[in-house]
């Protein structure tokens, strides 16, 4: 729902943009400004990067079928000896 949301509130003029901002913040709570921020990054797809194809150069984006969490590893602060003492 948000990203159809975010893509007509892309196309739309002042007026509309002002409508859909009241109808997302109605529904989720959020406040005007953050809500306009969301729906502004749900329009825009994420680009990983780029890559040549033949002599075409093609721009990677990240599709949510294939988005993948990462999980970050926190770096350790004491060595073992520490934890042995």
């Amino acid at each position: 729902m948000t990203k159809q949301l975010a893509l007509e509130y892309k196309r739309a003029g002042k007026k509309a943009k002002g409508e859909i901002l009241d109808t997302v913040f109605q529904l989720t709570g959020y406040n005007r400004s953050y809500t306009a921020r969301v729906l502004h990054e749900r329009a825009e797809p994420k680009v990983l990067g780029k890559e040549r194809w033949g002599k075409a150069m093609i721009t990677l984006v990240e599709d949510e079928r294939t988005k993948e969490k990462r999980s970050r590893k926190r770096n350790e602060k004491y060595g073992r000896d520490v934890f042995v003492a």
